[in-house]
């Protein structure tokens, strides 16, 4: 998400220097003091933009990592492969993309062993879609090694897997919560109607 954003604010930029002296819409300053000044409103714009796509991603992301956490919480302390809110390291930009390789495969599994553990069928396989996205956003993060049309392209790709991957987690989540376990199965007495 952070390196989607990244590579936006990049386009926003190149476009914005090269497009419009090119076409001839800025027509310069007529004196210095003039240029300074539109120099430091346009940059002070830029930053407040930036600053506001930054701040939404970065509450986007959290809610993210809380998802995971609830994932990988699912099955009870003494199944638990770790504590659920390591998913937080999700957030950060470059230990993130490490990061987000592991929170995907630690939420697919806590998933399949909950499943496993209340006698439900297991959950489809969409293992493949949280990876598909790791490996988008780490493309993504270094846009020089790949090229810019290719990072947008990875950009476009990774939020649609993200988008996906973030909805069957959710959606399997609960899937598995509303299921009743074995043990409270065994403790429920036979009702007796009247």
């Amino acid at each position: 998400m952070y390196a989607a954003v990244g590579v936006y604010s990049g386009i926003k930029n190149t476009g914005r220097r090269r497009g419009t002296a090119e076409r001839g819409l800025l027509q310069g300053p007529s004196d210095k003091g003039e240029q300074a000044m539109y120099s430091i409103n346009d940059a002070h714009s830029q930053l407040v933009f930036q600053g506001i796509v930054w701040g939404i991603a970065l509450i986007v992301m959290v809610f993210y990592a809380v998802e995971m956490a609830r994932c990988i919480n699912l099955p009870g302390t003494e199944k638990r492969l770790f504590s659920g809110w390591w998913a937080l390291l999700t957030v950060p930009p470059y230990i993130g993309v490490v990061a987000n390789f592991v929170i995907v495969w630690a939420a697919d599994k806590s998933l399949r062993m909950e499943s496993d553990a209340r006698g439900i069928p297991p959950p489809n396989d969409g293992l493949w879609m949280g990876i598909l996205m790791s490996v988008l956003v780490a493309l993504i993060t270094f846009p020089d090694l790949v090229g810019l049309r290719f990072s947008i392209a990875s950009a476009l790709g990774a939020l649609v897997f993200w988008i996906l991957w973030w909805r069957w987690a959710y959606k399997q989540r609960g899937r598995i919560e509303d299921a009743p376990t074995e043990q409270a199965e065994e403790r429920r007495e036979p009702t007796i109607s009247l």
